[in-house]
């Protein structure tokens, strides 16, 4: 979940709903999707032309060229392909 005041994304375990980390992002993160295949998070964030990528299985980030504002994001855990618009 995007914490837009923060600048910040809460990691959630799904069988407590305890939040369990909070891995700062930057600036106004918007929209995240998830690839269960590469367990990687990815964070779009409001009138920025970047995404930080969340490891899941560390929580390090690193941040990546959008090339846009993305307001959707999709996965495809299959190919392994992010598509943004």
């Amino acid at each position: 979940m995007g914490n837009s005041a923060s600048g910040t994304v809460s990691v959630i375990d799904g069988a407590t709903d305890a939040v369990t980390a909070t891995v700062k992002v930057g600036a106004l993160p918007y929209v995240v999707a998830a690839n269960p295949t590469t367990n990687k998070i990815y964070v779009s964030k409001t009138f920025s032309n970047t995404m930080t990528v969340i490891d899941g299985a560390t929580n390090a980030t690193s941040n990546l060229k959008a090339g846009i504002q993305a307001d959707a994001i999709a996965v495809n855990p299959l190919t392994n392909k992010l598509y943004l618009g």
